[in-house]
């Protein structure tokens, strides 16, 4: 139809899109499992498993939590349609967005505090930050990596 003909003619949007796909080939940064979801995460209130890793290798260290909070939102939007009861709607898409929030907080808390720990300079130099106001420069890289 002619939406899927104007989205497949859109120049912008393709480069947009290849360079994320180029991207998500090349920034071999970590370990990940690449088909994270939350039908993949297993947890009770003392552990959580991940299943189903047979699409794992390196990529970008953000993908997976990316995934993650992708799949909540996607499910969240999908309640205008499948939860006509306006109330119970509400609840439930705000309990998703508190989780999503939650889970991108202790996330960037974690990565960050593991980070700054474990420093040993794959990425650059921890001699590179050492100087007054280092510190200060390694925090703000950190976030704006995060960010």
């Amino acid at each position: 139809d002619a939406e899927v003909q104007a989205v497949r003619r859109n120049s912008e949007l393709k480069l947009a899109l290849a360079e994320m796909k180029a991207s998500y080939m090349t920034h071999a940064e970590a370990l990940i499992h690449s088909d994270l979801h939350t039908g993949s995460i297993m947890a009770n209130a003392t552990e959580t498993k991940v299943i189903d890793p047979e699409f794992a290798f390196c990529g970008p260290m953000g993908f997976d939590v990316g995934a993650v909070l992708e799949n909540l939102v996607l499910n969240c939007l999908s309640h205008f349609a499948h939860t006509p009861d306006d109330e119970e709607r509400r609840a439930y898409q705000n309990y998703l967005l508190d989780l999503v929030r939650a889970i991108w907080e202790q996330f960037a808390a974690k990565f960050d505090a593991l980070w700054v720990e474990n420093n040993r300079g794959e990425l650059m130099p921890a001699a590179y930050w050492d100087y007054p106001g280092g510190d200060a420069a390694f925090a703000e890289f950190r976030r704006r990596t995060l960010a």
